[in-house]
């Protein structure tokens, strides 16, 4: 994982890569969770706090009465979409994909964490008390405001994930 890991979290960050590059690199690194969850809890905490740096940065509440309809064209497609495949190149980090690709990543990670916790895989979690009380604010607070309608359900999702993963660790440290 030394191998894939750190490069493909480094074009994340990275704000000069095209949208679409990090958003794939978000992908496969969503597949490393999927894969194998155990080999990626040395760069959880890491991950996790650099995704939810990018929702609370790259977040874009609606500006209209009617969350969640979107912007759109004339034609009625997606104004976010059109640009991203018009403009493939394009380095503008306030698309939904890239919100989408964060947030999906969220949900896995601590879906996983979940799953190796109630299989006596791991009883350690990587993420501190902080990490949770942040990410659970940043995500109700996307669930709730972003313009993007399937970005507001992927949130609401992922703040599910994340209660689960809460609640799994409270009944474990009862146990202890």
């Amino acid at each position: 994982m030394d191998l894939l890991v750190p490069p493909l979290f480094a074009v994340v960050r990275n704000m000069h890569v095209p949208a679409v590059l990090r958003m794939s690199s978000i992908s496969l690194l969503a597949d490393c969770v999927d894969t194998y969850s155990l080999a990626i809890l040395p760069y959880a905490q890491d991950l996790c706090t650099g995704f939810i740096d990018l929702l609370q940065l790259e977040s874009s509440p609606a500006n209209t009465v009617a969350k969640g309809e979107g912007k759109t064209t004339d034609d009625g497609n997606n104004d976010d979409l059109v640009s991203l495949d018009s403009n493939p190149t394009s380095r503008d980090s306030k698309l939904p994909p890239l919100r989408c690709a964060a947030l999906h990543f969220l949900s896995l990670l601590m879906h996983a964490s979940t799953k190796l916790i109630c299989k006596g895989r791991t009883w350690i979690t990587p993420f501190p008390g902080s990490m949770f009380r942040r990410a659970n604010i940043v995500l109700e607070y996307i669930s709730s405001t972003d313009e993007d309608r399937v970005v507001r359900v992927m949130a609401m999702e992922a703040k599910e994930n994340l209660e689960r993963l809460q609640g799994t660790m409270l009944e474990l440290s009862e146990l202890v």
